[in-house]
């Protein structure tokens, strides 16, 4: 399993949908749609990527790397679990909070179209 996949099944793929649905992407063509969602998805795994690592131990960051290039989710979900209190809580409200400031951007750029 791909680093992005791992992350992604922390951060909830259907979460990144019904995103794309309040963006205003929802109409457009489906390639667009999945551009949309693609960018969406990796924008919000990079903040939590980000903020799981801020939220580590310096001397734990060698083994999150290790855990999330090996593939194996069970193991990098029980480290994190282990480091970070109320994980889903945690990447619940890094994807949210992403997800508003795409948004307010989004909105910026609609505005400025009109």
């Amino acid at each position: 399993m791909s680093d992005q996949n791992m992350l992604a099944e922390l951060v909830n793929d259907s979460l990144v949908h019904a995103m794309s649905a309040d963006l205003g992407v929802g109409s457009e063509l489906p390639e667009a749609q999945a551009e949309a969602i693609s960018k969406i998805g990796k924008a919000i795994m990079e903040r939590v990527t980000l903020e799981l690592l801020k939220a580590l131990p310096v001397d734990a960051h060698g083994q999150f790397l290790d855990l999330l290039e090996s593939g194996d989710t069970p193991r990098f979900e029980e480290f994190l679990r282990a480091h970070i209190k109320d994980l889903d809580g945690f990447v619940q409200r890094e994807s949210t909070q992403e997800y508003e400031k795409i948004k307010v951007r989004a909105d910026e750029i609609a505005r400025a179209r009109e």
